[in-house]
């Protein structure tokens, strides 16, 4: 998501959400205040008494983040066709319904 107005964020700990430079920083920093012009750490502005993250904090993490994204779309695959899969138990089956609720929220 891309951001072009100034936007005074808050931020909590809401998990890497589309893993952009905002999304991560409010992980990294959950609580602290600051704002940002667009998804440009360079305009980052820190309001916070906590450290700042640095620039490698947040490739880092936009990289673990992605990397994440990928581990649970696969998962969600795989879960998809054995939710259909009736050779699996019913217990295999609920496991997989499983992942794809916890996956959609």
């Amino acid at each position: 998501m891309r951001r072009i107005v100034f936007i005074l964020l808050f931020s909590c700990s809401i998990g890497y959400a589309d893993c952009t430079v905002s999304d991560v920083v409010g992980t990294l920093r959950p609580g602290a205040e600051w704002y940002m012009r667009g998804d440009d750490q360079s305009t980052l502005v820190w309001m916070s008494t906590q450290t700042i993250p640095s620039k490698s904090e947040v490739v880092q993490a936009m990289a673990e983040c992605r990397s994440a994204k990928t581990t649970r779309m696969t998962q969600k695959q795989q879960a998809r066709l054995d939710v259909k899969n009736t050779g699996l138990t019913p217990a295999q089956r609920l496991q997989a319904l499983l992942i794809l609720l916890d996956y959609d929220q």
